[in-house]
Formats: C-alpha cells, sequence, structure tokens
C-alpha cells in the first residue's frame, strides 16, 4: 500500500511539473516578434484576398464557381483577421479598439 501511494505521488509530481512546463513553453510561444510589420501584413496576406474579392462582387456570379471565389475569399480575409488578436507589433495595436476593430472586421 505504501508504494502505490508513493507512486500515485510521484505521477501527480510528474504531472504538475509538466503542466509547469507546458505552461511556460506556451508562454514564451506567444512572446514571438512578428516577422513583419502591420502593413506588410496587410500588403502580402490581406490584398491579394481583396483584389479577387473585388473582381469576384463587380457582378453577381452565374456560376457557383463565382460563388465559391467570394465565399473562399472572405472566409480566407475572416481568418487573417483573426491574425491581428495576436499582434501588438505596433502602438495602435495595443489599444483596446484594436481589439475591438478586430472582432468586428472578423465578423463581417
Amino acid at each position: 500500500m505504501n508504494k502505490a501511494v508513493t507512486l500515485l505521488v510521484f505521477f501527480v509530481l510528474a504531472g504538475v511539473g509538466i503542466a509547469a512546463y507546458s505552461a511556460d513553453v506556451n508562454a514564451q510561444d506567444n512572446a514571438v516578434e512578428p516577422l513583419v510589420s502591420g502593413y506588410e501584413l496587410m500588403e502580402i496576406l490581406y490584398e491579394p484576398f481583396m483584389d479577387q474579392l473585388k473582381e469576384a462582387v463587380a457582378t453577381e456570379p452565374e456560376k457557383r464557381r463565382g460563388w465559391q471565389t467570394i465565399y473562399k475569399n472572405t472566409l480566407a480575409l475572416g481568418e487573417a483577421a483573426a491574425l491581428n488578436l495576436t499582434r501588438n507589433d505596433e502602438d495602435y495595436m495595443a489599444t483596446p479598439e484594436w481589439k475591438e476593430m478586430t472582432l468586428a472586421s472578423r465578423t463581417l
């Protein structure tokens, strides 16, 4: 019975240690610096989707493929907007309005 309690305590402590290590690694992951500025991100990631979307909605699509283009580009823009929630490399990104605008743009 004593061995069972000792093993139980060992596994609990090991689990706590692993959880603490994992939390530390996650905290470090959140501190990763962005590769590009906010402006560059918009230019590289958003503009191609926006250009395709503008072209697709210029006239009402006649075929399913046209609607698929609209659907895919709007989803891609929404997911790209989610990236903005993780960014704080520019001064304006540290404001409460940044999160509100980012969530609103993602929803739209």
